[in-house]
């Protein structure tokens, strides 16, 4: 998904979160923020993600 805006400077902040938010509709991510990833491991044709925890 190409970024848009100006590509003579740096992307503001708001403009980074509202693209990565998109991205990840986009994709139909399940995007989980405040948990520590503990472990990632190659799992066919894509991966899994191990959460502190359990998850």
């Amino acid at each position: 998904m190409p970024f848009g805006g100006d590509p003579d400077r740096n992307p503001h902040r708001d403009e980074v979160v509202a693209y990565l938010t998109a991205y990840a509709a986009r994709l139909q991510a399940d995007i989980r923020t405040g948990r520590r990833v503990s472990a990632v491991r190659a799992d066919g044709a894509g991966f899994t993600v191990e959460l502190e925890g359990g998850g």
